[in-house]
């Protein structure tokens, strides 16, 4: 099955194949299930704790086949991070991942949300 397509370049053609591929990318824009997949085998859900988001990428990075890597933007990484986990800017203006940690601790701050891009305590 191919698909004509009609651009500002002109008229391209796509094969099923490449059908395939760009609603996967689309699919994938949308809801990461690798990304989802790290941070079960990565990371643990702590209330309070927050990982800074450029070592979060690095090891996401280092966890992909290196052929896949190019694909993984810093902003598709961060769309794709499950809403549970505020991703927002902290301390030095940096971003954080919030509620999410490298390591298992007990919770002793309250849990992040965001507001306004920033990742802020949750208050009662």
């Amino acid at each position: 099955m191919n698909l004509h397509v009609v651009t500002v370049a002109g008229p391209v053609t796509l094969t099923g194949d490449e059908i395939a591929r760009a609603i996967q990318k689309l699919a994938d824009a949308k809801t990461s299930p690798i990304v989802e997949q790290f941070i079960a085998a990565e990371c643990y859900e702590v209330a309070g704790a927050k990982i800074l988001f450029t070592d979060f990428y690095a090891r996401f990075l280092r966890s992909l086949v290196k052929s896949e890597r190019r694909e993984w933007t810093r902003t598709r990484v961060a769309k794709a991070i499950p809403a549970r986990f505020p991703y927002g800017r902290h301390t030095g203006n940096r971003r954080y991942i919030g509620n999410l940690s490298w390591h298992r601790v007990t919770p002793t701050r309250p849990a992040w949300t965001v507001m306004d891009g920033l990742l802020r305590p949750v208050t009662a």
